[in-house]
């Protein structure tokens, strides 16, 4: 049994909105993704601030021991708190802070990185699925032009027995289509 070219016309036609719906979906995916990938990366740059502010938290709290272990040393040698031991402690403390500040700005630059890392994913996924239904918008335009410039000026549903037989005849050649 011989397939018509009807048939494949419409095998090609179906075959073209498989193809655009398969690229459709891919954009869906891809824009999907880079959504779940920004929920992660803002996800992990709060997880990393709020662990800096706990290790800040303890670099103070060790810098207040700190000062109190000089403040013994000092008292128990008999030194008066005044001029340079003073000085001594207040130098360590405003040593400490310091780097704990550092440590907080070095997190932020970390957190702000991955922050917009998330960003940039979720941008080319939106990007990803514009291209993917443009691309299925095109296929779909192609499918059809194809199509239509084989089958164009053909009437395939004719009932008047053209070239390479015709959908609309039964066995006796009578239309089985009411008009």
């Amino acid at each position: 049994m011989a397939i018509s070219a009807a048939t494949f016309a419409v095998i090609g036609l179906l075959g073209g909105g498989l193809q655009a719906f398969g690229q459709f979906q891919q954009g869906l995916d891809v824009a999907h993704a880079g959504e779940l990938n920004q929920a992660l990366a803002a996800g992990e740059a709060n997880l990393i601030r709020r662990q800096r502010k706990i290790i800040a938290k303890r670099e103070r709290e060790r810098a207040l021991d700190f000062a109190s272990t000089q403040n013994a040393i000092f008292a128990k040698a008999g030194v008066l708190l005044e001029g340079s031991p003073l000085d001594v402690i207040q130098d360590s403390l405003a040593e400490a802070e310091f780097d704990t500040l550092i440590g907080n700005i070095n997190t932020e630059i970390e957190a702000s990185r991955i922050e917009f890392e998330g960003r940039r994913a979720a941008l080319e996924g939106r990007q990803a699925q514009r291209s993917a239904f443009l691309r299925a918008g095109t296929t779909l335009l192609t499918s059809a032009a194809i199509f239509g410039s084989q089958f164009g000026s053909k009437n395939l549903l004719s009932t008047t027995g053209g070239q390479g037989g015709t959908v609309g005849q039964g066995a006796s050649g009578q239309s089985r289509f009411q008009r």
